[in-house]
């Protein structure tokens, strides 16, 4: 579980991984979008996943859920977001990659 603002964002294992959001106080649940993702981070207005609907690829997507874009064609897991920058490590050869994110 990740606190963003007035928020609560999970990934439901109840619901195949899929994110959720939550008020702080406990109401409002909502599904942010119908993707698969076991592993996110927040930054900003923007949560970076491992999108598991679609090969464990980076992607990002505003909070709402909104803009979904892909980042890279690499199963990525273990995220991190250092300063201005974004790591997380390719499933396949174990290695640390970063990526500069605004």
């Amino acid at each position: 579980m990740i606190e963003s603002k007035n928020h609560y964002f999970y990934s439901s294992f109840s619901d195949n991984e899929k994110l959720y959001r939550i008020n702080k106080d406990g109401k409002s649940k909502l599904k942010v979008n119908n993707v698969r993702a076991p592993y996110f981070v927040i930054a900003g207005e923007w949560i970076y996943f491992s999108n598991y609907s679609n090969g464990g690829f980076l992607y990002k997507m505003k909070t709402d859920g909104s803009n979904l874009k892909q980042l890279n064609s690499t199963s990525s897991v273990s995220l991190a977001v250092v300063g201005k920058q974004l790591h997380y490590t390719d499933s396949k050869t174990k290695k640390v990659q970063k990526l500069t994110i605004k």
